[in-house]
């Protein structure tokens, strides 16, 4: 087997280089051990892991047992050492033990090192250039040369054949060096008219990022009550009957209302649901009934709720129901109120935010946070 074919053996699918630290799936696909647990990680809460090369499922996070014998192999052809101006391309014919190249002929389609560079053929059919690993990118696709030429007509590389016999007979053409050189002066000038808009935009960005600071420190007032008010609070359901006390206040159905009220101003609180099941959150006056079908929050004109119920975002107040297009992805939910301006919006705390629905309304009373 050819040292180019072996390495593409012992090359790891997801990074394309030779294997580091190899490591084998059920399925008996070898990967890196670090590329492989950042796929399995991102596949995390996804139902099932699966291999990236044959796509085999498991439903529970595979064990990565080391390949010993394909990692000692593998470890004889990573370099040891990177010297300054040193290639990544090794000799085609050092098979023993990798040696970096020192030119890559394009006719033999191969990369020699110093040494095997000495007894290669020196007739002009042989170009020697850099070492590459791109070889069909250097020769013609239809006479199989070398690529000498560029013809301005076409805007195209081409071989000597191309120039004489073929295609572009006739067209105007130049050296590839010489076409090079006048792309990279082009680019140059395009640079240097860029890099001043490019200042004026990372400008722009900062005054953005200041003003936005800003914004947030004028907000923080505003918001630090609400943050104390519900930090470390939580509600659960639970079908076990408990005997409480009745009193006026309780409700009839398992909801609840935040003691604190908010007859003015501008707040948001963000609140961690359940990943399943049906829950709410929302706003109520404290006059709301206790008692009865028109005491559950958004089934009257005294409260507004976005509920989650078979994995469907729907919003209701007044007993009307409007589904939402969204699927739930993210179990933070952000309830901002706006009293004066009569806005309350619902966010899910995705990334980026994603806004759900917002509410506008003349409220007249002091409102409430609530839950069910």
């Amino acid at each position: 087997m050819a040292a180019a074919d072996l390495r593409d053996e012992l090359s790891c699918s997801i990074c394309l280089s030779i294997y580091t630290d190899p490591v084998s799936l059920p399925c008996g696909h070898n990967f890196c051990w670090g590329c492989i647990g950042g796929v399995l990680g991102t596949q995390e809460g996804s139902g099932a892991y699966s291999c990236p090369e044959c796509r085999a499922e498991y439903q529970e996070r595979p064990a990565l047992p080391r390949n010993r014998a394909l990692g000692n192999i593998a470890e004889r052809f990573h370099p040891t050492e990177t010297e300054p101006g040193e290639t990544r391309i090794f000799c085609t014919y050092c098979l023993i033990s990798p040696v970096p190249a020192a030119k890559s002929c394009l006719h033999c389609e191969a990369s020699l090192c110093d040494t095997h560079l000495r007894g290669h053929c020196q007739s002009a059919e042989h170009v020697l250039t850099e070492p590459t690993a791109s070889f069909m990118g250097r020769k013609c696709s239809v006479h199989h040369k070398v690529l000498e030429y560029h013809c301005c007509e076409d805007s195209a590389c081409i071989c000597v054949s191309c120039c004489l016999a073929g295609e572009h007979r006739g067209h105007r053409v130049e050296l590839l060096s010489e076409a090079s050189e006048k792309k990279k002066e082009k680019l140059r000038k395009v640079l240097e008219q860029l890099t001043p808009e490019r200042a004026e935009t990372e400008r722009g960005a900062q005054r953005l990022q200041e003003r936005r600071r800003e914004v947030a420190e004028a907000a923080a007032g505003e918001t630090e009550r609400v943050t104390a008010l519900f930090r470390g609070k939580s509600a659960s359901y639970t079908g076990t009957y408990r005997r409480r006390r009745q009193t006026p206040e309780r409700f009839q159905y398992s909801q609840a209302l935040s003691s604190k009220s908010f007859p003015s101003g501008r707040h948001y609180w963000e609140v961690k649901v359940s990943e399943s099941g049906r829950w709410g959150v929302g706003v109520a006056y404290p006059s709301i009934e206790r008692r009865g079908v028109q005491s559950s929050i958004g089934e009257n004109n005294k409260s507004w709720c976005l509920y989650r119920w078979n994995n469907i975002y729907t919003v209701r107040h007044g007993s009307k129901d409007t589904q939402l297009p969204h699927s739930p992805s993210c179990r933070r939910i952000r309830i901002s109120l706006d009293y004066k301006a009569g806005r309350l919006s619902f966010y899910e705390l995705s990334e980026p935010i994603r806004h759900l629905h917002t509410f506008t309304a003349s409220f007249t009373e002091p409102l409430h946070a609530a839950f069910w």
